[in-house]
């Protein structure tokens, strides 16, 4: 049988990944380069500082904490800077940056041809990635309760707002039960759920 996937914060699922990453808070809405650590480490991609040389951002030394994963995930393709030469590590990362990295990372394609959101637009420059994850059932929008709309018109994203650390392990647990149960849309496919990186 399917797998069904974690579609609230508080599923029991998501408790051991919660205890294994509690060194960043719950809460609190993670930074760019938090976010790149925990994706690169929740996918076992083994990663060492030592014989790291190469600075690929201006704004991200050898001694930032993140310096290893975010050079792994700049090597690998998964992240690029916000502007040339700059990643802006200590900015908070919003939500539809995080899609886009949880798509290439995960290898997840699609195309757009409608809005899963009333607060994306089709003209966003991130929408396409926000519709992936959406068509693959891996996001359901902050109104929600169980999947389903609990106010509103429609399903909203907030895409500027941040992502905590709770809402991007109920992405990467579903990403890693291989729990896109069902496509929105048959023309989204994936080259592999866990993320690839």
């Amino acid at each position: 049988g399917s797998v069904d996937r974690v579609k609230n914060l508080d599923d029991p699922r998501l408790i051991p990944w919660k205890q294994r990453y509690n060194n960043l808070s719950s809460e609190r809405l993670l930074t760019r380069g938090e976010f790149v650590f925990l994706i690169v480490d929740f996918s076992q991609a083994h990663v060492t500082s030592s014989g790291v040389v190469s600075r690929s951002y201006r704004d991200v030394s050898p001694r930032n904490r993140y310096f290893p994963w975010i050079e792994y995930a700049t090597k690998k393709g998964i992240i690029h800077g916000t502007r040339k030469g700059y990643f802006e590590p200590n900015r908070m990362i919003t939500r539809a940056e995080a899609t886009k990295i949880f798509a290439e990372a995960s290898g997840l394609t699609g195309t757009l041809s409608q809005s899963s959101f009333i607060d994306v637009p089709l003209t966003h420059s991130l929408a396409p990635y926000i519709a992936i994850l959406f068509d693959r059932c891996l996001i359901d929008g902050k109104n929600t309760k169980d999947g389903k709309i609990l106010f509103g018109s429609g399903r909203i994203f907030v895409p500027e707002n941040g992502i905590t650390r709770d809402e991007a392990l109920k992405i990467l647990v579903n990403l890693s039960l291989g729990t896109s149960s069902g496509n929105r849309r048959a023309d989204v496919t994936a080259s592999g759920m866990t993320p690839t990186i």
